[in-house]
């Protein structure tokens, strides 16, 4: 291979990479990060697909739980353990074990029900079993008519320690 080749190879990789790292998740200065919402952008109501007042609270203050986070960002889709304890998270690693986990997936499940629940957000869905204190899954689509700012929650393996 030519090192012409090899230079735009390069080039190439870099823009990718770039772009992978400006796409969904940001520094946490501007809408980039999953954990910031974006305001609405017609006026219209969040939408939840299903009835969240009906719901009980989630008030347990130790727990570990599996979450899964999709979005077009570093990390989406790999499955992290959470420990909680006194409502903070005391310990995350991701499945298999990594050394760091990026903060943005170091949540509670109240922080997440909370982000679901924000009204900046356009578009919210919901998957929250009646006989449940937590949902199984949250989408947010934060901005409706923006591209690749969609981000997922997947909770599983809930074991309330307290």
């Amino acid at each position: 291979m030519s090192p012409a080749s090899r230079r735009r190879i390069t080039v190439l990789a870099a823009a990718v990479a770039a772009l992978a790292l400006l796409g969904g998740c940001g520094s946490g200065t501007g809408y980039g990060d999953p954990g910031e919402a974006g305001p609405t952008t017609d006026g219209a109501p969040t939408t939840v697909d299903t009835p969240v007042g009906e719901r009980p609270a989630f008030t347990a203050d130790d727990y570990s739980y599996t979450l899964v986070v999709s979005c077009f960002c570093p990390g989406a889709g790999t499955q992290t353990r959470i420990t909680v304890a006194d409502g903070e998270v005391t310990q995350a690693h991701q499945v298999p074990r990594s050394p760091a986990v990026p903060a943005f997936l170091r949540l509670t499940i109240p922080e997440i029900i909370d982000r679901a629940l924000d009204p900046r957000v356009d578009r919210v869905t919901l998957d929250w079993p009646a006989d449940q204190a937590w949902p199984d899954s949250a989408g947010l689509d934060p901005i409706q008519d923006a591209v690749d700012d969609e981000i997922g929650y997947a909770i599983s393996e809930v074991e309330v320690t307290g």
